[in-house]
């Protein structure tokens, strides 16, 4: 991540696309800001408990909102409500395996 962090993205190919992939630390404003900063795309999991401002909306709403039932998916533009990056929201309720419980 060091050089991440010092403002350089050594020996990625141009048009090649990233994706970075993160369970947590996606919310700090610069991390998130440098990443785009590439032309990368940040991917991260989040919580259903969370709220999303759609761009088309007045509000937040909560993310159970975005993807009512199992096998629904829906992607949207707009802000995280808490910390207010820009960013598409992308939703897929799929099967829980029953090893994992809940997801």
């Amino acid at each position: 991540m060091g050089t991440l962090a010092h403002g350089r993205a050594t020996g990625v190919p141009r048009g090649l696309a990233v994706y970075g992939l993160a369970d947590r630390g996606l919310w700090a404003a610069w991390l998130f800001a440098t990443i785009r900063r590439y032309g990368w795309h940040p991917l991260r999991q989040v919580n259903p408990q969370g709220q999303f401002w759609a761009r088309w909306q007045r509000q937040a709403r909560p993310l159970t909102d975005f993807c009512p039932a199992q096998g629904a998916q829906v992607a949207v533009e707009g802000c995280t409500f808490r910390y207010g990056l820009r960013c598409t929201l992308v939703v897929f309720w799929g099967r829980v395996p029953k090893s994992r419980g809940t997801c």
